[in-house]
């Protein structure tokens, strides 16, 4: 243990044993001039501020910084392409409460009302839902875990095609088995 003693007596000594005064560094306003490290974002003419995106930022759960301001980013210039198109197409829009009451700002009933007219989902009857993925084994489009397919050992559950899915890593075979699960059940 360490004692720390303070001599508050030596404040009140003469100039000679400290003879200059300590003053705070003054404050430099003017603009660096060192090169930005994001520069400024323009969509279609329209400047998407830092403020916006640094907002944004909270949205995106990232490794480092730079990853979650460049999700942040690239979530803004997509709104603003969906913005201009909702209002070159010329679309109405109503804006609509949520379940607490709370009704959506302009620009997110513009959005959902483009989206609500010009994405097309497709209905899928009970056929096509239990069709065998084209290219069997192989991992649909954007499916990141490595898949095969295999025979099923045992009897199979009602309305199985007898193919079972093998993941790699532990986390997608339990997702896998988890959707197993969820379909024999339904």
């Amino acid at each position: 243990m360490a004692t720390l003693v303070i001599n508050h007596a030596s404040k009140h000594a003469g100039s000679a044993e400290h003879p200059h005064e300590h003053q705070p560094a003054p404050l430099d306003t003017a603009p660096s001039a060192e090169r930005v490290a994001m520069p400024p974002v323009t969509v279609n003419g329209v400047t998407i501020s830092r403020k916006a995106i640094a907002a944004e930022v909270q949205n995106f759960p990232a490794r480092n910084p730079g990853e979650g301001w460049r999700a942040a980013t690239r979530a803004l210039v997509i709104r603003q392409l969906l913005l201009d198109e909702a209002r070159r197409l010329d679309i109405t829009m109503e804006q609509k409460p949520d379940e607490d009451g709370r009704k959506e700002t302009a620009e997110d009933a513009l959005v959902r009302a483009l989206v609500e007219r010009e994405v097309q989902v497709p209905e899928a009857d009970e056929a096509t839902l239990r069709a065998p993925w084209p290219g069997a084994g192989a991992a649909p489009p954007g499916a990141s875990a490595p898949r095969t397919g295999a025979p099923l050992s045992g009897p199979s559950p009602p309305g199985d095609d007898g193919v079972a899915v093998r993941c790699s890593d532990p986390i997608s075979a339990s997702l896998a088995s988890l959707l197993t699960i969820i379909a024999v059940e339904c």
